[in-house]
């Protein structure tokens, strides 16, 4: 009897210890995201994940200039003095979790704002972070003549996808410029961008 006292007690003992190590071990820095809908913004809100190209020369790598509203500037004359956007590099990519559900209405469903010159990206939408993916297509990204903050967008319509969240950002310059490479391509590698803006959000 007291053999399986002890064994009891020792088994408890494992189970607490467990218990504490789960509710105190969290070092998560995940950005805790809505779940479901729920409306925070047309614009993205978190980095789900990134896969930068190009590096060490492609030096606009913080993937949270790419948060929030449209905003790239420049403020200088060199290269180094642009703001407000994030290069993705040569076939570089980033995923961002959108402040609202995108449904497919008529006409395009979202908007990407792409920097510097006219570059090619590819979207590609899921309704969960792990995907899977659909792809809404491969765009030249501009309004016109290159301009520094131009934009393109995409629809949801025959990707049998609708309150989609999570949006993917390929990089797809060398679709358009054969030859585009890491080391002629200069600080800003591939696609920069700006932000990505929801045009059909769910209410």
């Amino acid at each position: 009897m007291r053999m399986r006292y002890r064994a009891l007690s020792f088994l408890l003992a494992i189970s607490a210890s467990a218990l504490i190590m789960s509710c105190n071990d969290d070092n998560s820095t995940t950005p805790t995201l809505p779940a479901g809908c729920q409306s925070q913004g047309v614009f993205a809100i978190g980095v789900v994940q990134t896969d930068f190209h190009c590096l060490p020369t492609n030096a606009y790598v913080d993937p949270t200039q790419a948060l929030g509203p449209n905003n790239a500037r420049k403020d200088g004359d060199g290269k180094l003095e642009f703001r407000g956007f994030t290069s993705l590099g040569i076939d570089g990519s980033m995923t961002l979790y959108m402040g609202s559900c995108i449904q497919d209405l008529p006409g395009d469903d979202l908007r990407v704002f792409q920097s510097v010159s006219t570059e090619g990206l590819e979207v590609l939408v899921s309704q969960n972070m792990d995907g899977p993916f659909v792809s809404l297509g491969i765009k030249e990204c501009t309004d016109g003549p290159p301009i520094f903050t131009g934009s393109c967008g995409f629809d949801l319509a025959g990707s049998g996808l609708n309150n989609v969240r999570v949006v993917k950002i390929i990089d797809r310059e060398a679709v358009f410029f054969q030859g585009a490479q890491c080391d002629n391509a200069g600080p800003s590698p591939g696609a920069d961008i700006d932000a990505v803006e929801v045009i059909h959000p769910v209410p």
